[in-house]
């Protein structure tokens, strides 16, 4: 009984991912996505690769295609923050703002504080019609960050809906 034979196994499975982030890193996405494919077809539900494959095509605009590579590894591995973040982008991409939410809402509760995510709640919920609650985050956001892109549109929307002057 060889103890190290299932470490062993997992090596063409990292093997490909360390070449898929190489070719990520140069931004070669459709060699990146190759690799990815080749370290899932020898461990399907590897959370690593599956989270690796679902940032490239998120990369590529393949909105769909990540969700389904995101969903795989949160439900490999529940309980890590990354894969639920990816879920929760890939849907408020698809302009899924209830998934979008509750994703967004999971990664929070694992990782708290992070100001991106806060944003990113708000958008779901206003993208769903929920403009008190995306007000209450942007303020939140808004609060914490007070440059860039997302700080000014958190702003806007609560300039515009009558909660700053």
């Amino acid at each position: 009984m060889d103890s190290t034979a299932p470490v062993r196994a997992q090596g063409p499975t990292i093997r490909a991912c360390q070449k898929g982030e190489s070719a990520a890193a140069r931004k070669e996405l459709g060699e990146a996505e190759k690799h990815f494919r080749t370290a899932l077809s020898h461990r399907r539900e590897d959370y690593a690769a599956n989270v690796l494959m679902s940032k490239v095509l998120l990369a590529q605009n393949r909105h769909a295609d990540a969700q389904r590579f995101a969903d795989v590894a949160r439900n490999v591995y529940p309980q890590e923050a990354q894969a639920q973040k990816l879920s929760g982008v890939t849907r408020l991409a698809r302009k899924d703002y209830d998934g979008a939410y509750a994703r967004l809402s999971a990664f929070d509760k694992l990782l708290p504080g992070d100001p991106g995510v806060t944003f990113l709640r708000g958008v779901a919920l206003e993208g769903g019609g929920n403009r008190d609650g995306a007000a209450r985050l942007y303020y939140q956001y808004a609060s914490q960050v007070r440059s860039g892109e997302a700080a000014q549109y958190a702003v806007g929307r609560l300039r515009a809906w009558g909660h700053l002057r």
